[in-house]
């Protein structure tokens, strides 16, 4: 019971007494620190631009700007106070008080700290240790002199070596008022100003709420690519991203695009309403073939009938007034009358052919009463005076057609031979006209004269050879050359898009005959070239 007694009372005077130095050397330390700030501040040329005093407490918006924050940084020296640097530390654990590193203004105030601390330490570790040694010894005051001599000569060197090698230069800064590191306690740089990790990164998520852009979130994750506001990010940006491809999707509006986007979203809402749309242009682009490779009026607008609207729906009413507006120009034009212009020009009333139908329907009014005048006669010397008067005219082409017809009824109401049938070598049904190679294989100028779906005349000069473009019809057909004892030939042909070969001769039957005219057809083989062209159909009519 004795011993007990003595060792608690040895015990609470030696923690009491340790109390004592820890608060004298603390008040010491921040002495010392309190003169290093004066030192640094006074060495940067601000007294009181950060001391305790006039520094208020900053906010992340009110962090120090850059000049000041570089007048200000300073680099000093740490001791690390508690841990493994001194056994008095433990005690400063047990009662409570926060191990902590201290930072003076150079490395000899750093390694002066360390060894007083050590010193301490090392000294009421030594009374402890020899106190305890004096209660279990019978001569106690030779115990407690040997133990506590001991135990602080073997103390004191090593704690002195471990707190001088533990001091390490930090570059601290002056944040909210006290010199920090800004490692230790999550400081940034940004613009050079010091700012905290936490609350820088809660600024820039509030800059990313702000603009609630897709760009603000890259920006922000590009800064802050972990954490919880990063997951958010994350969220809000794979939303956005998807609305904005989904949004040039629908505004494109074509196979490419949906496949595209679905390549980058393949699931949720917007991803099944990319496929259904898809499938529909999938069909649209199917009937589009379709309508192509029938390259008709009907089959355009049987498309349009199905799929009124789209990219392919504009392509095919172009395709569609194309061909009508060609449709309509072939029978105004066949027709040839001033009604028939007038009719065009209300279906298709601007463009090329509007036009020319304009100029042809004011034309035919300007010269209709001579027109008129020679249709009343009808006669080869009338139509001809016509066209000396209007060479240029509308009515032209119908004035020679006139010529024609009136010169083919006179030979076939005259003596003539019989032309012989034409016998077609290949067919072409892909045409509304046919072609014949004819060969005059006379001494003389050869004139073939066609009346019906349309009439002209074509001379072929001796030995000539050349090809005509009939229109499919019923034609009248003269032949003559420019000799008087040849006598003229008529027959009737078809022409229904073939192609045929025919060559011309004289033939004389006797001594003290006339000389006649026959022709005769040659039998060529299935591959057929035409001649050089010596009249072809309108474009219009084909």
């Amino acid at each position: 019971m004795r011993f007990l007694k003595k060792f608690i009372i040895l015990n609470l005077t030696a923690v009491l007494f340790f109390e004592a130095c820890v608060s004298a050397k603390h008040n010491y330390y921040d002495q010392i620190i309190r003169s290093s700030n004066q030192v640094c501040e006074k060495e940067n040329g601000n007294n009181n631009l950060n001391s305790d005093k006039n520094s208020p407490e900053v906010t992340p918006s009110q962090i120090y700007p850059a000049d000041r924050d570089q007048r200000i940084e300073k680099t000093f020296y740490g001791f690390k106070q508690g841990g493994k640097n001194s056994f008095g530390s433990f005690f400063d654990e047990v009662f409570g008080m926060k191990t902590r590193t201290k930072y003076y203004s150079s490395r000899a105030s750093a390694n002066f700290i360390g060894i007083l601390d050590s010193l301490v330490g090392s000294v009421i570790s030594g009374a402890t240790i020899g106190g305890i040694a004096s209660l279990l010894a019978k001569e106690k005051g030779r115990a407690f002199r040997n133990w506590s001599f001991i135990s602080f000569s073997i103390y004191f060197p090593l704690t002195s070596i471990n707190a001088i090698s533990t001091v390490e230069p930090k570059k601290l800064v002056r944040y909210k008022g006290e010199w920090v590191d800004p490692v230790s306690v999550h400081l940034v740089k940004v613009d050079n100003m010091w700012v905290d990790q936490e609350e820088l990164m809660q600024m820039h998520w509030e800059v990313a709420r702000a603009a609630n852009t897709i760009a603000a979130y890259e920006e922000f994750l590009r800064n802050h690519p972990s954490g919880k506001l990063a997951d958010q990010a994350r969220i809000r940006l794979e939303l956005y991203s998807t609305q904005r491809d989904w949004q040039i999707a629908r505004t494109t509006d074509t196979i490419p695009a949906y496949e595209e986007f679905l390549s980058k979203h393949p699931s949720g809402g917007l991803a099944d309403q990319a496929r259904i749309r898809l499938e529909e242009l999938y069909s649209i682009q199917r009937d589009w073939q379709t309508a192509r490779a029938a390259d008709t009026i009907s089959a355009y607008e049987e498309f349009l009938s199905k799929h009124p609207s789209g990219e392919l729906a504009d392509q095919a009413r172009i395709q569609l007034e194309l061909y009508s507006t060609q449709r309509d120009w072939q029978i105004a034009r066949t027709t040839d009358t001033i009604p028939a212009y007038e009719e065009f020009l209300s279906k298709h009333p601007s463009g090329e052919l509007a036009d020319q139908a304009r100029l042809r329907a004011e034309a035919m009014r300007k010269e209709l009463p001579d027109w008129r005048k020679a249709l009343k006669e009808n006669t080869v010397e009338a139509y001809t005076a016509f066209l000396k008067r209007h060479p240029n005219s509308p009515f032209a082409e119908k004035a020679q057609g006139k010529i024609v017809d009136l010169e083919v009824s006179s030979i076939m109401g005259g003596e003539h031979g019989k032309l012989p049938s034409s016998n077609k070598i290949s067919d072409d049904s892909s045409r509304n006209y046919s072609v014949l190679n004819i060969h005059n294989n006379t001494s003389y100028n050869l004139t073939i004269r066609y009346s019906g779906q349309e009439s002209f005349k074509v001379i072929f000069s001796p030995g000539e050879k050349g090809s005509l473009e009939v229109l499919r019809g019923n034609y009248r057909v003269a032949a003559s050359v420019d000799a008087a004892n040849v006598k003229n030939y008529a027959g009737e042909m078809t022409s229904d898009g073939g192609n045929y070969q025919v060559t011309y001769y004289i033939e004389i039957t006797g001594p003290y005959e006339e000389r006649i005219y026959l022709p005769k057809i040659y039998y060529m083989n299935s591959k057929f070239e035409p001649w050089p062209n010596k009249r072809k159909v309108a474009d219009y009519l084909k």
